[in-house]
């Protein structure tokens, strides 16, 4: 995730797919909408799998996960 963070943006709109990690996933999230402002509709956002939770585990936690995640959505920018 750092080289992420750290790397160049070329200039323009900035559309992004991230999908990966539930945690990693959740951080770019934040640093998309949070800090450049990324409108929501630019967006491909999925945590599609999560360190340590068999895939039942996660799919069975991945609505409540989903709904925090939403409720952060409500207080970031854009």
């Amino acid at each position: 995730m750092a080289a992420v963070l750290a790397a160049p943006l070329p200039e323009g709109s900035v559309h992004a797919f991230v999908h990966g990690e539930a945690g990693a996933v959740r951080e770019l999230r934040r640093w998309l909408r949070g800090q450049l402002d990324v409108p929501r509709e630019r967006l491909s956002v999925s945590g599609y799998w999560r360190i340590g939770r068999t895939e039942d585990r996660w799919q069975a936690e991945k609505p409540e996960w989903n709904a925090a995640v939403e409720a952060e959505e409500q207080t970031l920018a854009v």
